[in-house]
């Protein structure tokens, strides 16, 4: 006999049963052959869930149901054609990455015809692999970094055996994601500028207790330390994390030469945070005085450096800002990004913490689309979704920043001042990419070690390298 199921009986079976997949974005397209035609599907799968994503700002539950008639960018090979040929004086190519059923697909998209390549993978070999990668990089047991306490947040590798060295995990993230059609095209055509749209991959069956060890996010791997032609891409092209398809809409932005207001925080004093232990950080104070000094501003130091400070400079400079640099902690948390991943400030004399939450940052206007300096630990990680990752990086991008500078581990507060100094000074004659790539190879030639040099990205759009007469976009959003 049929009988009527009570309303919250039915919501718990499609929160339980469905729900899983939608959460995680898992809205099916084909990856069999690598074709223009799954490209195009690929790329409108990857829209939808970028706007998707982003409402989750706003929203608390990932953005279900009909979307709104013309909430997302309807992008065409056209259009991303015609925005990377506005990226004068650059050979700039494209690399997505998707996913579908024990499929990886990569694209090579430049102003040519794409080229596709599909690997046969399963999800556990993924996420061993971003596991075996993390512990050949020896991100546990470093001294002298920016970090809390003395726990790593990236898991390690379960395995038993001796883990494989550095050398060959890097040969073999390239293989799988540089393959040879695709390096050799790399090479062929000269690139300097790589764009990537990497995939996050549910590993195991959906379910409502999915954690963060249940997922690969190829937005982890530190691309410029991968190898076309036996040699690091460092050294021969910039990479770029992109948000997302939809920002391809509109003009690149033409590369400041200067920066002109700027707000710089470094080494802050916290002592009564509930949850973490916080050392001091003199690299990072003479960080930010040496930035400051290059910028031509003064910066917020130690006790100074609290959250009222911030926000009074926030108040009268967001506005007009180029840039934003911070020295400090980070903190990103994998289950709750938005009210738990923090920049660390000082405590304020009022008893007020020194946490600048990710959800305070996602509500700053930064009309004038600055750069973002994040030189902190783990400023790069968050909540995974498929595509992207919901933490600091993109707060700050939601909130207007052109560029932000992220980092994938706990990094050295010694080996990461040199990097961010010489790559202030080098922002000023050249495009950000290219003067983290720079930086990074300033530091390589001195610390060979990629733990020193490897750990930072730039999640953003490249610029134009174009002349100071060309006129420069003025939109840093989505093109939607």
């Amino acid at each position: 006999m049929y009988t009527k199921q009570p309303p919250i009986l039915l919501f718990f079976l499609f929160f339980c049963l469905i729900f899983p997949h939608f959460a995680f974005g898992q809205v099916p397209f084909r990856c069999e052959t690598g074709s223009v035609h799954e490209l195009e599907a690929a790329i409108w799968t990857h829209n939808e869930h970028v706007y998707r994503l982003e409402r989750k700002f706003n929203d608390i539950w990932y953005f279900q149901g009909k979307l709104p008639e013309g909430a997302v960018a309807k992008m065409k090979l056209e259009d991303i054609h015609e925005f990377l040929a506005a990226l004068k004086h650059r050979t700039p190519a494209i690399l997505f990455y998707a996913y579908d059923d024990d499929h990886l697909c990569i694209w090579m998209v430049d102003e040519g015809h794409p080229l596709g390549h599909v690997t046969n993978i399963e999800p556990i070999e993924l996420k061993t692999l971003q596991l075996d990668f993390s512990s050949a990089l020896r991100l546990r047991g470093r001294s002298s970094s920016r970090r809390a306490e003395s726990r790593d947040l990236i898991p390690e590798s379960t395995h038993q055996e001796p883990m494989p060295s550095l050398e060959a995990m890097v040969s073999t993230a390239s293989e799988l994601f540089l393959p040879k059609s695709i390096s050799d095209a790399l090479i062929a055509k000269k690139v300097d500028t790589l764009i990537v749209i990497p995939v996050t991959i549910a590993v195991g069956p959906p379910n409502v207790t999915r954690k963060e060890e249940f997922v690969a996010a190829l937005g982890t791997i530190p691309f410029s330390l991968l190898t076309v032609d036996d040699r690091p891409l460092v050294e021969s092209m910039s990479v770029l994390i992109a948000p997302g398809f939809a920002y391809l809409g509109q003009p690149p932005r033409v590369a400041r030469r200067s920066f002109g207001k700027a707000i710089v925080i470094g080494d802050p004093v916290a002592h009564h945070d509930p949850e973490w232990k916080f050392s001091p950080l003199p690299g990072a104070r003479i960080e930010a005085e040496v930035v400051a000094e290059t910028v031509g501003t003064k910066a917020l130091v130690g006790k100074h450096a609290t959250k009222k400070n911030l926000f009074s400079l926030m108040e009268s400079r967001a506005q007009s800002a180029e840039l934003i640099h911070f020295a400090t902690h980070g903190i990103s948390d994998s289950k709750n990004p938005l009210d738990r991943s923090f920049l660390l400030l000082s405590d304020g004399p009022d008893g007020s913490d020194g946490r600048l939450l990710a959800r305070e940052i996602q509500k700053f206007n930064l009309s004038n689309c600055p750069l973002v300096v994040m030189s902190a630990c783990q400023t790069g990680l968050g909540k995974d979704f498929d595509v992207g990752t919901i933490g600091l990086a993109r707060a700050w991008q939601y909130a207007g920043a052109s560029s932000v500078v992220m980092s994938l581990w706990n990094v050295d507060d010694e080996a990461t001042f040199e990097l961010m100094t010489e790559f202030i000074r080098l922002s000023a004659s050249m495009p950000h990419d290219r003067a983290l790539q720079h930086a990074m190879l300033h530091v390589r030639s001195k610390r060979s070690d990629p733990y020193f040099w490897a750990g930072f990205s730039i999640f953003g759009l490249p610029e134009s390298d174009a002349v100071a007469s060309e006129t420069a976009s003025l939109g840093c959003g989505p093109g939607v």
